[in-house]
């Protein structure tokens, strides 16, 4: 019999006997690092269809049999590997029994991703009664743990001598993450047919308050029925804007010297100063606004009105957004949105661009530079906030759950920091299946933490046709959903009209609000940040449920202080304190409805020992702050 194995550089001393036998060897470079994966340190469940041996199929022993009771038919023969950490490049064989009635007739792989087992590929012939064929796994597929499936042909069972699982660690073939160019995100265009002056073409007065929109729309809007498009000079100068529609090839460049104010409007409703493919609007494709040299300026500091930000990013495609600095006033809005639009029964976002040097400043704790709710193929970069998140992927929009559309893909970024705020990263999927995300550069300065990945969750709001109290709307959602189903609902929507209750990870609660309303907790597809620092100070944005992991590093709660009514009205929803690690992490590593995201070289400075490098499922926490006795944030501080 001639059986071809892969010989890979660190093979357990049983699996290099092994190949001894053998009569073709096909040799890896030692620099990918090749493991054993099917071994007991790795074995993690198997099906109870099992009847004898079934650690036999991984002992490296060619020679003994484990057998299965069944056939398989139903999927109900299998074992189950976690690695310990993601792996690539995959290599999946396994020799069967042939000793009728045992054998194997067909197999089938399926890794973790997203939550769940899915199917690498579908069910496969198995013919030989060697260590070949492998199962087809890609050969840049990515996982930490691995289920194989078996069955067998009518009148016979399951039965397998060895079971072979190798790969190579992720990243260890570029020691870091994949290489970013420009020109896959977004493409300049090449000829113009015009290039206007906004002050010298369009007559904008940029030394008064008067407010400069309609002059700036009537330029966009002449420039973009162009056949070519073309480009707006904006000088030195402050111009008072707001609600401004960007169109198809427009590309805006101002001066360093010029400052963007938003034109008052206080009738209390949300406004940015530019929109972009939004409601109502085309699509939008082919247009950029970059500062020159040391970029240009937004100031909210001289405005009342909290309910703005500065893009709002919807239906629009081949975008660049460059240089910016953003004096923020605790605005209840990330400064970028990028969002989704509802167009009929679909929705359509952002897709194919770049977002870099953003620098902001005074932001809420909340929200920050960016916040991500739908997107495809959007490179940030250079981005630097202080509060709040710099980088926010949290895909919660309505609309979204409503049409189960949206969510985020093929994200990339690169240099994200954050100074006295809550993360400089976040991962936040609420109702969303996202796609996957890759970091490199993650720096937080006095922030809760460089990196934050939540667990995504479902909630279930009153509808907008219906009145209800707090009370009344968790006894609606558990008459539907089953009796402790639903947490304490939260006021949701202006004013608060609408409740909105998150549903409990207990008993059947998830599995029957998916039955009922197609939700299932969000998820990210395995996910990557490289090369993370965190260094220690006493000004981070805390929420109140972290405080109690100051049971380890600050027992005391010093230099905890919370703000006072006057500061934020919503008391006890943030906190100013020391940071408390450098990544927290709530995901349980293998249970549904959970996802990884990978940290590769975190690196903390400053931090009082002893500390938490990383929180996660397994981190204890005690109670060691008095919420609402603690002293009060003084001015100084909040401001």
């Amino acid at each position: 019999m001639n059986r071809k194995i892969k010989l890979l550089n660190n093979l357990t001393a049983n699996a290099i006997a092994r190949t001894l036998a053998v009569c073709t060897l096909t040799i890896l470079p030692s620099s990918l690092l090749a493991a054993d994966l099917a071994t007991p340190a790795t074995f993690a469940a198997k099906s109870d269809t099992w009847k004898v041996n079934y650690a036999k199929a991984y002992d490296g022993n060619l020679n003994n049999e484990a057998r299965a009771n069944a056939r398989g038919t139903n999927s109900d023969v299998w074992l189950e590997f976690d690695f310990g950490g993601h792996y690539t490049q995959f290599d999946v064989s396994f020799l069967e029994d042939n000793i009728y009635p045992y054998a194997v007739s067909r197999w089938k792989v399926q890794g973790w991703k997203n939550g769940q087992w899915q199917d690498i590929d579908n069910w496969q012939a198995h013919n030989s009664t060697d260590l070949d064929p492998a199962f087809p796994v890609p050969n840049n597929y990515t996982t930490h743990k691995m289920r194989v499936l078996f069955q067998a042909a009518k009148d016979h069972e399951v039965g397998l001598n060895e079971l072979n699982i190798s790969g190579v660690p992720a990243g260890s073939n570029n020691s870091g993450p994949a290489p970013i160019s420009d020109s896959h995100f977004y493409n300049a265009p090449t000829q113009f047919s015009v290039s206007y002056n906004l002050v010298n073409d369009y007559g904008v007065n940029n030394n008064d308050n008067a407010d400069d929109s309609a002059l700036l729309q009537q330029a966009i809007d002449e420039i973009s029925a162009q056949p070519n498009g073309g480009k707006l000079f904006i000088p030195a100068g402050d111009y008072y804007l707001l609600n401004v529609h960007l169109r198809s090839n427009v590309h805006i460049e101002l001066a360093s010297g010029a400052t963007l104010y938003p034109t008052w409007n206080g009738d209390g409703r949300n406004h940015r100063i530019f929109e972009v493919g939004t409601a109502g609007n085309p699509k939008v494709e082919n247009v950029s606004v970059i500062g020159r040299n040391n970029g240009f300026k937004v100031d909210f500091r001289q405005s009342n009105d909290p309910n703005l930000a500065v893009f709002n990013l919807g239906d629009v495609e081949n975008f660049k957004i460059s240089n910016i600095r953003i004096e923020d006033n605790k605005t209840i809005f990330a400064s970028l949105l990028v969002n989704a639009v509802k167009r009929g029964n679909n929705l359509d976002w952002p897709v194919n661009g770049i977002i870099e040097k953003i620098d902001q400043r005074n932001a809420l704790f909340g929200y920050g530079v960016i916040q991500t709710y739908a997107a495809d193929n959007i490179l940030f970069r250079d981005l630097s906030g202080e509060g709040g998140i710099t980088l926010r992927m949290e895909t919660d929009n309505l609309i979204m759950k409503e049409l189960k559309q949206g969510g985020i893909r093929d994200i990339y970024a690169e240099n994200i920091s954050c100074k006295d705020g809550l993360a400089a990263v976040m991962f936040g999927p609420h109702f969303m299946e996202n796609g996957s995300v890759q970091v490199n550069g993650v720096e937080s300065d006095g922030c809760g933490f460089a990196v934050r990945v939540d667990k995504g969750f479902v909630e279930l709001f009153s509808p907008a046709n219906e009145s209800h109290t707090r009370q009344s709307w968790k006894a609606a959602v558990e008459a539907e959903i089953g009796n402790g189903c639903a947490a304490t609902p939260y006021a949701r929507g202006n004013g608060g009209t609408r409740w909105a209750a998150r549903i409990n990870d207990v008993g059947n609660c998830l599995d029957e609000v998916y039955r009922i309303h197609g939700l299932k907790p969000g998820v990210f597809a395995d996910s990557d940040i490289y090369n993370v620092t965190a260094k220690y100070n006493t000004n981070a944005h805390l929420k109140q449920d972290q405080l109690d992991y100051f049971d380890l590093m600050n027992p005391n709660c010093n230099n905890v202080c919370l703000p006072t009514t006057a500061q934020w009205s919503k008391q006890g929803q943030i906190y100013l304190g020391p940071s408390l690690g450098g990544v927290i992490d709530k995901n349980v590593k293998g249970q549904e409805y959970n996802f990884d995201v990978t940290i590769h070289n975190l690196n903390l400075i400053n931090f009082p020992n002893p500390h938490h490098q990383t929180i996660d499922s397994t981190t204890s926490s005690t109670k060691v702050c008095n919420y609402y006795g603690m002293t009060s944030c003084p001015n100084n501080r909040w401001n």
